[in-house]
């Protein structure tokens, strides 16, 4: 029975993997079908049709990109029949089929072949790196057009060199722009959890920006229109590309290709000027050429990007380090040296009603040495709290805070002044302990920069927020210092806002004091700022 079960589960798996694999074949099929369409509709003929853009084997070269490779014996044909067809549709003769087909599997392969080669065998292609984009258009945008332009610029030997521009141009083209996008649109899909959906707005009104300007220089323009006009486009490529990284830039410069391709197939747009040859080479030299730059400055900006999120995850391990060493540090005081400080005040204790016959002098030496070994052994349990303060978990957030800005008062003789309102029991752990640790590091450093005599502390929660406000009335400080860098104190406390998702803020001015502002979300969620007052 047990064998006989695990053959029916082995069945299903094996049945539902073929199902799989139908339906991929099928897709397959459709998406390189209907791409071979929107490429024949992109064609001039000069007399002889000419293709300022081929996407076919760029959308199946992505589609092989995000399959393993264990697939590809079935995706690769799925997609050839789809250009079958196409071609069948267009009348072609067998013979031109066969050799067309000949030409993609041999550009196909050399892209993904190639690039998977330098990138690991199913390891996701990496285009938001300038190594991961200089490995991806050395074999893709270079090499495979290459190959496809030799092959496919057949024919009599004074126009071989005018075709093998146009083919390379085309394809090059295609493979810097498609494989982006789409790899980037199922980057998204895959991780559509992590996205701000603030940023869908700022994509719509960018996509609409790039669409309104590209159909005014492309589509309505005539050919008295210079080609300069298109530098208008440049800050649109400049948002794309910085914020929104190289799926941004494809997609802009498809839109622009598409417009202009479309513009020039009807005799619209800067590019219709001259003869059609010139007219198809110099529109492709232009979309090339911009979109080089703009996808290098979208991979310098992702990279950057990477970097940043590196720096402040290891910035959240140091601090979460350091937490675990104070409280390892804090334990060892109160479970160790408090312990023994206290067995030794006991037997100086004992010591000093034992003695006999002592002389004034020596009584009064053991009295000092009590008193001192109490002082020392208070210190040590202050220094325990401020290490760990073990009440957050006990008492919680407001006694916590409260009996720390009245100790902060006697031990530096400034008036602490702590208000509180509305602040719930079950405040995240971790919360606390930020919002604790914003008030120890800022009291401390009124006591040893501001000269202040009076500190303010006022902690109220705001809808599913929680303020705190840390004001004196010292000397202050230059804002200016603060941009360059600021102390580590303050680094310390902003990087712990930014672990708990809250916004800080700070406010200062020679001679006006400073203030402190933290606004940290109860659930976890980021908070946007808002202005104090």
């Amino acid at each position: 029975m047990e064998v006989s079960g695990s053959n029916r589960v082995r069945w299903r798996e094996a049945r539902r993997e073929r199902l799989q694999g139908a339906l991929l074949t099928c897709f397959v099929f459709v998406v390189c079908f209907l791409t071979a369409e929107l490429g024949g509709m992109l064609e001039i003929r000069a007399p002889q049709p000419i293709w300022l853009l081929w996407p076919g084997c760029a959308i199946l070269s992505a589609l092989l990109f995000l399959q393993p490779r264990r697939t590809w014996w079935f995706v690769l044909p799925a997609g050839l029949a789809g250009f079958v067809l196409y071609d069948v549709r267009a009348s072609l003769p067998i013979s031109s089929i066969l050799w067309l087909i000949l030409i993609d599997v041999c550009e196909i392969l050399t892209a993904t072949l190639g690039v998977r080669s330098i990138s690991g065998k199913d390891a996701p292609l990496d285009l938001g790196s300038v190594r991961g984009l200089a490995k991806y258009c050395a074999f893709a945008v270079i090499l495979a057009p290459v190959v496809s332009a030799t092959m496919g610029a057949y024919g009599p030997s004074e126009t071989y060199w005018t075709r093998w521009r146009i083919i390379f141009f085309s394809e090059a083209l295609a493979f810097l722009t498609l494989p982006p996008a789409v790899l980037g649109c199922a980057s998204q899909i895959h991780l559509r959890n992590e996205n701000r959906p603030s940023r869908w707005p700022e994509a719509v009104f960018l996509t609409t920006g790039v669409l309104a300007l590209g159909y005014v220089i492309s589509v309505t323009s005539t050919s008295n229109l210079v080609p300069a006009l298109f530098y208008a486009l440049v800050p649109f490529l400049i948002w794309s590309a910085l914020r929104f990284g190289p799926l941004g830039v494809s997609v802009s410069i498809l839109i622009v290709a598409f417009l202009s391709i479309w513009g020039a197939v009807r005799g619209r747009g800067p590019f219709t000027a001259a003869t059609t040859i010139q007219n198809v080479l110099s529109l492709q030299l232009f979309l090339l050429c911009a979109a080089t730059p703009f996808m290098v400055l979208a991979a310098l900006s992702e990279q950057h990007k990477r970097f940043e999120k590196t720096l402040q995850e290891l910035g959240g391990q140091l601090i979460s380090a350091q937490d675990e060493e104070r409280t390892r540090i804090s334990r060892e005081l109160h479970d160790d040296l408090s312990q023994r400080m206290a067995r030794l005040l006991i037997r100086l204790e004992r010591l000093r009603h034992s003695t006999g016959e002592m002389s004034e002098k020596s009584l009064g030496q053991l009295d000092a040495i009590i008193d001192m070994t109490s002082e020392v052994s208070a210190s040590l349990r202050d220094l325990s709290h401020l290490l760990h303060p073990a009440t957050l978990a006990t008492l919680g957030l407001v006694p916590s805070i409260e009996s720390y800005c009245r100790k902060f008062s006697e031990h530096h003789n400034i008036r602490v002044k702590f208000d509180c309102r509305d602040i719930p029991q079950d405040t995240p752990q971790n919360l606390r302990l930020c919002l604790f640790r914003v008030v120890q590091e800022s009291l401390r450093n009124v006591v040893k920069h501001s000269g202040a005599r009076e500190a303010r502390v006022t902690l109220t929660r705001h809808g599913n927020a929680i303020d705190l406000c840390i004001e004196d009335f010292g000397t202050g400080f230059d804002q200016e210092a603060l941009r360059k860098g600021g102390t580590l104190g303050l680094i310390s406390m902003r990087e712990r806002a930014r672990l708990v998702g809250g916004q800080l803020s700070i406010e200062s001015g020679m001679g006006t004091g400073t203030r402190i502002f933290l606004e940290a979300p109860l659930s976890g969620a980021p908070v946007a700022s808002r202005t104090w007052s």
